[in-house]
């Protein structure tokens, strides 16, 4: 008897699961069985015509050693998470590959991986303390969105390579204790991160030896770099304090220079407006500092004008447990679209 499904969840569920049953391959779109750990994998080749496979989850399958041949008739394969990179595998169809956590992975074996055009997604995080390079094929991957190398604990610099991914969206590296440079202008080279005008999310939570920064761009929206203690914060590393719109968590002790308006604590910090007529808003960015955790919070906030006089007052809801030694504020520029 043959099974005929489009889905296959055998996750967590079936330990013991020596062999599959026989199924319909060109009907399968999903099959996950993670944590099977004592299925015989040379069984799966009663899976058959696996043309119509997306999603793959082959996780926590310590058997596994090379993928079974149905894999590689599966052509429209866009999701394969593994634990173990296996000698064979063939990446040129797929958006997302899940990495994270292959404390044992053979990274030798990542320069087999072949064309990764069409890579949307790479997560390479979590106990990988055997990485102290970055894999070559990432360069290549010029249409990768979402890239994760967070703990990836012995990784000391990120390669000018990362230029080629200027369509990254989202750029995690925390916990990369490690990583003490960030290739960004070596022999007239233009700094890479300045080429990801696309990027949105930059973490870089527990880089403890990062020191300095480039540029960051307009386009990130949110930044973490709590717990970054070696880092020193410059002016220089976003273009614009007044035109940017950055959620941010920084190391340092005080409320940076060019937030011109500043109080003590959480204010009030009152703003006289000599504008005539008046706006009927305006918009800041806004800096507070956490003195318990030594680091600086910054944020986007509009206001509504109902006077010349603008009132600001900060307060945490937790107020019992972290203190705000400093505030600031700088009044948005508004930069005229082209």
């Amino acid at each position: 008897m043959t099974l005929i499904s489009k889905k296959l969840d055998l996750r967590k569920c079936c330990s013991s699961l020596i062999k599959l049953p026989s199924l319909n391959g060109s009907t399968l779109q999903e099959l996950d069985i993670a944590g099977c750990s004592c299925l015989d994998l040379a069984g799966c080749s009663t899976i058959g015509n696996a043309v119509n496979l997306q999603t793959l989850n082959l996780s926590s399958l310590p058997q596994l050693l090379e993928l079974p041949s149905y894999v590689g008739k599966a052509t429209n394969l866009e999701n394969l998470n593994l634990k173990v990179l296996p000698a064979n595998i063939n990446v040129e169809s797929l958006n997302k590959l899940d990495l994270a956590g292959c404390s044992s992975l053979d990274l030798a074996g990542c320069s087999i991986i072949g064309n990764v055009v069409n890579l949307r997604t790479l997560d390479i995080s979590s106990s990988l303390p055997q990485l102290l390079d970055l894999p070559t094929f990432i360069g290549n991957a010029i249409n990768l969105d979402f890239l994760d190398l967070s703990y990836c604990s012995n990784l000391v610099e990120l390669p000018l390579f990362i230029g080629n991914l200027q369509k990254l969206q989202k750029l995690r590296l925390t916990g990369c204790c490690k990583l003490a440079v960030l290739n960004f202008e070596i022999q007239a080279v233009s700094p890479w991160l300045k080429k990801m005008s696309r990027l949105t999310e930059f973490v870089l939570k527990g880089c403890r030896k990062l020191v300095s920064l480039p540029p960051i761009p307009d386009s990130v929206f949110y930044m973490d770099a709590s717990d970054c203690e070696s880092l020193e914060i410059l002016e220089c590393s976003f273009h614009n304090p007044q035109t940017s719109s950055i959620f941010a968590v920084l190391p340092g002790g005080q409320v940076p220079a060019y937030f011109t308006h500043r109080a003590a604590g959480g204010g009030p910090l009152t703003i006289k407006l000599t504008e005539n007529p008046l706006p009927k808003s305006m918009r800041f960015q806004a800096c507070i500092l956490l003195l318990n955790q030594e680091h600086l919070y910054t944020f986007p906030i509009k206001a509504e004008v109902t006077s010349s006089e603008l009132l600001f007052k900060f307060k945490l809801e937790i107020d019992d447990v972290w203190n705000i030694g400093e505030c600031g504020l700088v009044q948005h520029l508004e930069v005229p679209s082209c």
